[in-house]
Order: structure tokens, then C-alpha cells, then sequence
């Protein structure tokens, strides 16, 4: 077994390391787990250390914050061109604009809006963007002393898109974010067995460093699921 942090791992490395921790910790007493079950557990593992790397929940290194750089993704979009054409009813208000966010987000890490109206001084309108969840945009909007200001845009998230309301219509929206990691999946699979609507072989795509990291948290979680009771 390699434990050069360095090295990358195949997807037939982590389906042979995995099956050594998982009976290692388990005694071999718990129950074999297929290769699409660990397909899912090292999936959901490599989420979880993106998540951790970002929030900074492990200990601080620069190389560490810099291995989920390959997920950082920039996108702008136009007002008028770039909207989503969805109904009204699906818009949680008639100012909205919708944008898809392709590939899908975790975590937005800025972001801005800019007005195609010009000032006194014949310069575009910077605006602030207000990040809110949708109970506390209703009660923003209810409330008359918290209502946004004329340079103040608020923004949900729904599913894979972006919903910008403000009181500008013409404008442009620039957004940098963290995109969620393609999943780990050891073997093409069969016709209804996916992961992430994704049904062929994909290796990490994430830096050698980080990889023990989601061997060990897979392992982690498989046990977790399969553990005996005492």
C-alpha cells in the first residue's frame, strides 16, 4: 500500500485500499460492499473534504486550500440574453432574473453586479449582491425598513440556478464559485445504476494530496453504515 501523498490513485487503487481499510476496521465481519456502493461512499466522502478544505474545517495549508482550485469555475451573464426562459410562476418575484449555474455550484465565492445605466458622471452602477435564503427574502420584502436599497441586488439559490432580483432590468452578473467535483466512479455501471446522472468509469479529478483524505472518510462512512451492532 503507497502512502506517498503525492501519488495519485486510480480508480483501481482506491477500490483495492478501500477494501483493505473497510476489513481492517471491520474484522471481516461486516458485510461485502459492491462496487457501486463504494462508488457512492467515495463520492460523498470527496464532497465532504471539499466542503472541509473550504469552510477550513482541516488544519490550515496553503497547498491544501489550493488542491480544490481545479473546481473554481467563473461565469457572466447578460441580463437579457442569458436569463433562464422560465415561467413567472416560478419566479419568486416579477423582477427576477434566472441563470444557470453549469456545472452545478457548492459554494459561490463572489460575485457581482453591474448596471448598464449610467450615473451622473456617465459611469456604470456597481451593485451590491445580498446572498439571502427564501424565508428571508419574504421577510426582507415584507418589512418596509429592510426592503433592498436601489443599489442592492439579493440573490437565491434554486437547485442549479441563481435568482437576481433588483430593481435594475439592464445589467451584467459576474459569479465565481466552487463547482461540485465529478464523482468517483470505480466501474461502468448498468443502465439505471448512476451516480450524479454519470454512469461510466471517472477518476478523481482532484490533486494526489487530497486523495487518502477521501479513501480514509469513504472508508469511514461505509463502516459507519455497516457496523455490527454490539
Amino acid at each position: 500500500m503507497q502512502n506517498n501523498k503525492n501519488v495519485t490513485m486510480s480508480t483501481e487503487e482506491f477500490e483495492r485500499e478501500f477494501d483493505i481499510l473497510y476489513n481492517n476496521i471491520m474484522s471481516n465481519a461486516a458485510p461485502s460492499i459492491d462496487a457501486y456502493e463504494k462508488s457512492v461512499f467515495l463520492t460523498k466522502a470527496q464532497e465532504e473534504i471539499v466542503t472541509a478544505i473550504y469552510d477550513g474545517s482541516f488544519e490550515h495549508t496553503e497547498k491544501l486550500t489550493e488542491s480544490i482550485d481545479v473546481l473554481v469555475t467563473q461565469m457572466t451573464y447578460d441580463s437579457f440574453f442569458d436569463a433562464e426562459p422560465v415561467p413567472e410562476w416560478k419566479k419568486i418575484s416579477p423582477d427576477s432574473r434566472m441563470f444557470k449555474l453549469s456545472p452545478p455550484a457548492m459554494f459561490i465565492t463572489y460575485e457581482e453586479l453591474t448596471s448598464h445605466e449610467k450615473d451622473k458622471c456617465g459611469n456604470e452602477t456597481k451593485v451590491l449582491v445580498k446572498p439571502v435564503k427564501h424565508d428571508e427574502y419574504y421577510r426582507i420584502i415584507r418589512n418596509p425598513f429592510r426592503r433592498p436599497r436601489k443599489r442592492e441586488a439579493l440573490r437565491l439559490n434554486t437547485e442549479d440556478m441563481v435568482e437576481i432580483v433588483s430593481t435594475y432590468q439592464n445589467y451584467t452578473y459576474k459569479v465565481r464559485y466552487l463547482r461540485r467535483p465529478q464523482p468517483i466512479i470505480l466501474y461502468d455501471k448498468q443502465p439505471g445504476l448512476t451516480i450524479e446522472g454519470r454512469d461510466s468509469r471517472t477518476e478523481c479529478e482532484l490533486p494526489p494530496m487530497v486523495h487518502r483524505l477521501i479513501l480514509d472518510r469513504a472508508v469511514q462512512l461505509a463502516a459507519a453504515v455497516y457496523k455490527q451492532p454490539s
